[in-house]
């Protein structure tokens, strides 16, 4: 991921945060335990409310 202002998104349940950059959108668990991976949602386009966990 680049150095872009990113939004981040913590899961219902605090255990993963969903990452957004200028390179697309990530998955990644808060403990560390897994490296952030491109989710499909990286190839749409931004329009409207973010509701990423919904």
């Amino acid at each position: 991921m680049d150095n872009a202002l990113a939004t981040v998104l913590p899961a219902p349940d605090r255990k993963q945060v969903a990452i957004n950059d200028s390179t697309g959108w990530y998955t990644t668990s808060l403990d560390g335990a897994s490296s952030p991976a491109r989710q499909p949602l990286s190839d749409q386009q931004n329009l409207g409310d973010i509701l990423f966990w919904a």
